[in-house]
């Protein structure tokens, strides 16, 4: 990589600088691929320079030692194929620390079949996503070996990180996933919840927040039941104010990742990361160089990655989408998930937001979810109930599956629109068609407002009529009001 810019480049398809054993090899590739990033020459000077801005020239053994490591290189045409030695040693060791601590946990598990399960999957689940990292060919052009799929060993991505209360796995491991939502409908409340279960099931969480500041989030997770020791242990709250490749930035990025080894990672905010870094939220372009820069670049290290993003206001026109259009849906290769409230979140009150997933490319999510609007699937209910003790707010949070629902979910009833659809039809001054009350209803779903009006018709509250032409007109034959519904 000394000898060569083109080396540098096949050298970066196959290695990170947690690969070496040495230290010191570790240090003096950072320093390289830096410098490569920056469009600086990579060379015994610069990167000597570069390692002593640090303060680890000395620690690598001085100038004299970059010397003799360009000097044990006949060609920098061989670095591709060192490459593939150093990074077959690592994920070795990576593979023997991973079986090596599961075999702990499954020996302090309890006596329960269901914590030795979990812990084997979770085991499975970052082996998996290590080994999908590490065993891409040097250029993604090359045939992808089939061997798995043929003999039937292959075993698709399962959902293994976070849980919804009946044990449903959320996320998948080294995936990119993404959580929309209007304002206020609790995404942030989603992640953080996510994130505590894994701090309780003894995981690490990174939370990047490009929105609030660590008063907000960490008070949330306290709120939440978080215990304050496995946040202090195992939650890494980052605030970025640059881009990630501003100075040492990613470097430094790649270093929190190897030391808390997390398997969630949080985005709060993709609008304002895209805007940091400059580029256009619309653009489709700008959309899939910030995937590859951020997310994938997080996910390819082995944790799911959730991606926290706003819905456009137009209910009627975005359908699945966030802000950004169809590109953003396209680009996940985890789960989408898109979040509505039903009933408002705050201090003393119980809140209530449907949780949808949008998309599923590995397609194990929903199986356990029922079909919905718009090619949404009802895959939860997230509540917080606020309760105030001794003057402080505490919140009791579930994601309930919506097979649990019973007879709530049977005979839910869309009252508040319900009396939208009154209230049009109460100021008509003639019956109405189901066309004429949706052009009324601004602002709402045709499906939704139609699900309304057939509910008022159902309970009394609105009579059909034919029309000219066929048509069936609508008109009040008594008073709907949400309050006494």
């Amino acid at each position: 990589m000394l000898l060569s810019r083109a080396a540098i480049d096949d050298v970066l398809q196959q290695l990170e600088p947690r690969d070496f054993y040495r230290p010191a090899h570790a240090d003096v590739f950072a320093a390289i691929v830096d410098l490569h990033h920056r469009g600086d020459p990579a060379d015994a000077v610069t990167v000597g320079h570069e390692l002593d801005s640090r303060g680890q020239l000395a620690r690598v053994g001085g100038l004299p030692y970059l010397h003799t490591l360009i000097a044990s290189v006949s060609t920098p045409a061989s670095a591709a194929f060192h490459a593939e030695i150093v990074a077959a040693q690592a994920r070795k060791r990576r593979a023997i620390e991973e079986l090596t601590l599961a075999l702990q946990r499954v020996r302090q598990a309890g006596t329960g079949f269901d914590d030795v399960d979990d812990l084997v999957a979770d085991a499975a689940a970052k082996l998996a996503a290590g080994s999908t990292l590490r065993d891409r060919p040097a250029t993604s052009w090359a045939a992808v070996d089939l061997t798995a799929v043929l003999d039937g060993t292959y075993r698709p991505a399962q959902p293994t990180v976070s849980r919804r209360a009946d044990g449903v796995g959320l996320f998948y491991p080294g995936r990119v996933h993404s959580v929309s939502a209007e304002s206020e409908a609790g995404k942030s409340w989603f992640a953080l919840l996510a994130a505590r279960i894994e701090l309780d099931r003894g995981h690490s969480v990174v939370y990047l927040d490009f929105e609030d500041d660590e008063g907000g989030v960490v008070g949330r997770l306290l709120a939440l039941g978080a215990d304050p020791d496995a946040i202090r242990h195992g939650f890494a709250y980052v605030r970025p104010m640059e881009a990630i490749n501003v100075g040492r930035n990613r470097a430094i990025l790649a270093d929190l990742l190897e030391h808390f080894d997390p398997t969630l990672v949080v985005l709060d905010g993709v609008t304002e990361a895209m805007t940091l870094h400059g580029m256009e939220l619309i653009d489709n372009g700008d959309i899939a160089r910030f995937g590859a820069m951020l997310p994938r670049w997080i996910a390819d290290r082995g944790p799911a990655v959730v991606d926290l993003d706003h819905v456009t206001k137009d209910r009627e026109g975005r359908g699945r989408y966030s802000i950004g259009g169809q590109h953003k849906l396209a680009g996940l290769n985890g789960a989408a998930y898109v979040l509505e409230n039903r009933t408002p979140f705050g201090i003393g009150v119980t809140g209530r937001s449907t949780v949808y997933v949008a998309k599923d490319r590995p397609a194990q999510l929903r199986q356990h979810a029922l079909p919905a609007r718009d090619g949404l699937h009802w895959f939860a209910d997230l509540t917080l109930e606020s309760v105030v003790v001794d003057g402080r707010p505490v919140l009791d949070a579930s994601l309930v599956s919506p097979h649990h629902r019973g007879e709530e979910l049977s005979t839910f009833r869309p009252t508040a629109l319900m009396a939208k659809v009154a209230a049009a039809l109460a100021g008509a001054p003639r019956p109405l068609s189901k066309t004429e009350i949706t052009d009324r209803v601004r602002g709402r779903r045709a499906a939704d407002t139609r699900a309304a009006l057939a509910a008022l018709v159902d309970e009394g509250f609105v009579v059909e009529e034919d029309g000219p032409r066929g048509a069936k007109n609508h008109r009040l034959v008594k008073p709907f009001e949400e309050s006494a519904a």
